[in-house]
C-alpha cells in the first residue's frame, strides 16, 4: 500500500496537532497559572472568606493538565503505532479521543472558566478533534480499519 493511500498517516498528523497544542496549553497554564487562577476565581464570584480554599482547590486542578498531556503522549505513541499498522482497536480508540475532546474542549470554551486567550486554545482543540472525528468516519478511514472477517468454523458433529 502506497504512502499516500494509508489514512492512518493524515489522522496521525491531526493527532500530533491535538497533542501540540496540548502541551502549549500545558506549558501556558504551568507559567501564567496565577493569572489563570484569578481569572477563575473572579469569574466564580467567590466571596473573601473562600477565597483561598477555593484558590488551593482550583490549583490542583490547573496541576492535572500537565499530568494529562504527558499520559496522553504515551498513549498516543501505542495509539499512533497501531494505527499505522491498521488496527481497529486503534481506530476505535482515536475516535473515543476525539469525540471525548469535542465534548470537552466544547465545555471548557463556553464553560468562561479561564482567560480569553485559554479558551481560543480549547476553541483550536475542539475544532482539531472535530476534524479528527470528520477524518476518522471518511470512507478510506473506515475501510483501512476494516473489522476482520472470521473465517466460519465448520460445526463439531455430535459424539
Amino acid at each position: 500500500m502506497s504512502t499516500r493511500s494509508n489514512p492512518a498517516h493524515a489522522i496521525v498528523r491531526v493527532l500530533f496537532v491535538n497533542l501540540g497544542i496540548g502541551a502549549l496549553v500545558a506549558v501556558l497554564t504551568i507559567l501564567f497559572r496565577e493569572q489563570i487562577l484569578n481569572h477563575q476565581l473572579h469569574a466564580l464570584a467567590v466571596p473573601p472568606a473562600q477565597w483561598q480554599q477555593t484558590h488551593d482547590m482550583l490549583s490542583g486542578q490547573l496541576w492535572s493538565r500537565p499530568g494529562t498531556i504527558a499520559v496522553m503522549t504515551l498513549v498516543y505513541a501505542f495509539v499512533v503505532r497501531d494505527l499505522y499498522r491498521g488496527k481497529r482497536r486503534a481506530y476505535i480508540r482515536a475516535h473515543v479521543v476525539a469525540a471525548i475532546g469535542v465534548v470537552v474542549y466544547g465545555y471548557l470554551v463556553f464553560s468562561g472558566q479561564y482567560p480569553a486567550w485559554v479558551t481560543v486554545l480549547f476553541a483550536a482543540q475542539a475544532l482539531v478533534a472535530l476534524t479528527l472525528l470528520v477524518l476518522l468516519r471518511r470512507r478510506p478511514a473506515r475501510a483501512f480499519f476494516a473489522r476482520e472477517e472470521k473465517p466460519d468454523r465448520a460445526p463439531q458433529s455430535a459424539r
